[in-house]
Parts: structure tokens; sequence; C-alpha cells
């Protein structure tokens, strides 16, 4: 909102992005809103139970998960579409998740083991 009024006033073409669980080395695993796959890389590291928020009627895709309550503003069903992305900003993922959870990985398991 804030960038379409600036937009409008300075005559400046603004866009919003709606990010999903964005990852890769030196991302912070503590906070409120900490993203998802940074925060469980560190709990497996160091051998804590890993949670999903809500009860299981959520559309995500993960394994093996241990429910427990929702967070305020978490949303039941989240769907990825970046074709808006591609089509208007030329967007294209530049690792495939493998890729990118190994560099993750790596990074995670040189600074966060043993930082508890």
């Amino acid at each position: 909102m804030y960038a379409g009024v600036f937009g409008r006033c300075y005559g400046l073409e603004t866009m919003g992005l709606r990010y999903f669980n964005v990852f890769g080395p030196r991302q912070d695993p503590e906070g409120a809103y900490a993203a998802v796959i940074p925060k469980w890389i560190a709990d497996m590291i160091q051998g804590n139970e890993i949670y999903i928020n809500g009860t299981g009627e959520t559309s995500r895709d993960f394994c093996k998960p241990t429910y427990r309550d929702f967070r305020p503003g978490d949303i039941m069903h989240s769907h990825a579409d970046i074709t808006k992305a591609e089509t208007l900003l030329g967007y294209h993922p530049t690792h495939k998740i493998e890729e990118g959870l190994d560099a993750a990985l790596e990074w995670y398991r040189k600074n966060v083991a043993g930082n508890k």
C-alpha cells in the first residue's frame, strides 16, 4: 500500500511481492517469523522436535509432522504461483530445491550447530 501511494506521488511504478518459504545461507532461524526451512534445519541439527503449526488440515508438503496450535496470522492454504513474477519481472529460480537445501545445510552445519 505504501509503495503504491509513494509511486502515485512521485510517478514511480511499484510492485508488491509475496515470498514463499525463501531459504538459504545466513538466514536467522530464530524469531517469531523465522522462515520454516532455516528453523527446521537448526532444530534438526540440535536434535529438537520439528513443529508444524495448525491441525494438519493445512496445504503443505511435510513428512512425519508434529502439529501444534496455529500462530496468529497463519494461513490455512498457501500455494505459490510465480507466473506474474516470470512475466512482469523476468524472474526465474536460480537453484533447484535440492541445490538450495545443500547450500543452506552446509552453512547451518558450520554456523548453527552448538550455538544454543
